[in-house]
């Protein structure tokens, strides 16, 4: 029975792996962007931030153009755990 269990309700029985894999799940958007600082993002990106600047200005309004290099960089877990770090909503 235990076992039936541990296969059907793995949540119950392990929360906390549940835990630490959700901060990672989260979206990139152009809000939570706006709200961390320029400096910080390019830090974590490892570029300069003039280059964040002209990623920003690009398409200031939605971001399109950065977060479609930040996907492309590879760099989605490193900008998800800054904005979870900067407590960004």
């Amino acid at each position: 029975m235990e076992q039936i269990d541990q296969v059907v309700y793995p949540h119950k029985i392990h929360p906390s792996k549940q835990e630490g894999l959700d901060t990672l799940e989260g979206r990139i958007t152009p809000k939570k962007l706006r709200n961390v600082k320029q400096a910080k993002l390019a830090a974590v990106l490892g570029i300069t931030q003039g280059r964040v600047s002209q990623l920003v200005n690009a398409e200031p309004n939605n971001l399109t153009v950065l977060r479609k290099y930040i996907q492309e960089a590879g760099r989605r877990d490193s900008v998800l755990l800054l904005l979870q770090k900067e407590k960004v909503d």
